[in-house]
């Protein structure tokens, strides 16, 4: 057998189950896309023992050239290597690209962040403004049928 890197590998294969594991415990990800041996994996992994992250953050490695990797490459639009995803507690499943230099200070800091946030991202809703039937229904009710005169006049209340 390989000797295993400083990170845990996570093939197409395993991912479902450790990204499962992340939500159930509530730990944000730190996923790095990066060839075997590439200096990025050992940047990050001196970040797996620091004492505030220490069994709070589920970090790993997708090994990129192992031809594991293409499936999840895909779904997160990874598209130059090397890249690290992370998300955060508060939302463990919603990964996003890492865009800060990919120096240790940056990525520290990124992590804390995430670590910290226990927001969920929302769904964007946009309400779309009144139109036809709604509108007329809307201006009458306000203040019944001088409201309605008033706005198709456009003039103030």
């Amino acid at each position: 057998p390989k000797p295993q890197g400083p990170l845990p590998v996570v093939t197409q294969q395993s991912f479902t189950a450790y990204m499962n594991d992340a939500v159930q415990g509530r730990k944000p990800v730190v996923l790095v896309f990066a060839s075997e041996g590439h200096n990025i994996v050992n940047v990050v992994a001196r970040l797996v023992n620091k004492e505030e992250f220490k069994n709070k953050v589920k970090f790993a490695q997708v090994v990129v050239g192992s031809g594991n990797e293409k499936q999840l490459m895909r779904k997160y639009q990874v598209t130059k290597v090397p890249t690290i995803l992370i998300s955060t507690k508060g939302d463990p499943s919603g990964l996003r690209k890492f865009d800060g230099k990919m120096e240790e200070k940056y990525i520290d800091k990124s992590v804390e962040l995430a670590l910290r946030s226990s927001v969920k991202t929302q769904p964007k809703t946009v309400e779309k403004p009144a139109t036809g039937k709604e509108l007329v229904k809307q201006m009458r009710s306000d203040e019944g049928p001088e409201g309605f005169l008033k706005a198709c006049l456009g003039l103030e209340k």
